[in-house]
């Protein structure tokens, strides 16, 4: 069974899957604050050279409030919480194919069990007795 054999690898593959995920978006995300800090100081460059122009007070306000929500994130924030998911994830594909295992197995020695049955080698009105 390709699940069983290969389960050490599909599920490090899938944890480093799970930990990539997780850099590429703490990537993005210091990203999208670098670009909101850029704007917030065009913002106030803005603002002062106008004077006390209404539209560039507006702009202002409103990238200072999202600017003073937002917080750069550090690289490993949060990866104890997808470690743990990760984690819960290889726990549940290893269960459910040890659970899968057994039944697998059955059919597959089902069906090699036909196959030796019918055998080219064995006539139509010979007695096969069963093995036991």
């Amino acid at each position: 069974m390709f699940l069983y054999e290969n389960l050490g690898r599909l599920l490090s593959g899938l944890f480093a899957t799970g930990m990539a995920f997780h850099f590429v978006r703490r990537h993005h995300e210091r990203r999208h604050y670098a670009a909101l800090r850029a704007a917030y100081e065009v913002a106030v460059r803005a603002a002062q050279m106008s004077g006390a122009d209404p539209a560039a007070i507006v702009d202002l306000s409103e990238l200072h409030r999202e600017f003073m929500r937002a917080s750069f994130p550090a690289w490993f924030d949060g990866i104890g919480r997808r470690l743990l998911l990760m984690a819960k994830v290889c726990t549940a594909l290893t269960l459910a194919t040890l659970f899968l295992k057994a039944p697998l197995e059955r059919r597959t020695e089902l069906t090699r069990g036909t196959k030796a049955a019918s055998a080219p080698g064995l006539q139509a009105g010979s007695r096969v007795l069963p093995v036991r």
